[in-house]
């Protein structure tokens, strides 16, 4: 029964800890940068697009700035805007 009940409470345990508190939401990296996919321009060692902190704020933004390439991990495809604009991210490297 003792054997029963530390198996119980270490699966209880496990559960807890799971990531993004088990709902399968993706973690993101502190400095990660969300930009519309259309405006996306690479060139010159830099990444220029409209970057925003956060998904709801890219969706919004229409201000370019640009990003240095050697800083930031390739662009990748990660979630479509209320407008039906596609995101990309960056995040930062290191």
């Amino acid at each position: 029964m003792k054997k029963l009940a530390l198996a119980m409470a270490a699966l209880v345990l496990g559960a807890c800890a799971t990531t993004n508190g088990g709902n399968g939401a993706r973690t993101t990296a502190a400095g990660t940068q969300y930009c519309w996919q259309e405006r996306l321009s690479s060139a010159g060692g830099k990444h220029t697009c409209n970057w925003a902190p956060s998904f709801r704020d890219a969706c919004e933004s229409t201000q370019l700035s640009a990003l240095d390439t050697a800083r930031y991990s390739a662009p990748q495809k990660t979630r479509m805007c209320s407008n039906g604009q596609w995101l990309v991210e960056v995040a930062p490297k290191g």
